[in-house]
């Protein structure tokens, strides 16, 4: 059963450094605010990718400008 949980925790791992390697993380400097479903302003609809990306949640663009 160890073995088993063992195996399980370094699957989970290698999903998730798959899916941080897979994230844009490189975004324009521009300043175009946006504002998130999550309620979030971010700096460009970059910036809301990558966090949606990270977090591995829907995060859309609710609308331009700051929430």
């Amino acid at each position: 059963m160890m073995k088993f949980a063992a195996v399980f925790a370094l699957l989970a791992l290698a999903c998730l450094a798959t899916a941080e390697a897979e994230c844009p993380t490189i975004c324009p400097a521009n300043y175009d605010p946006v504002c998130g479903s999550d309620g979030r302003t971010y700096s460009n609809t970059c910036a809301l990718k990558v966090n949606a990306c990270l977090s591995q949640l829907v995060i859309d663009v609710a609308h331009n400008g700051r929430c």
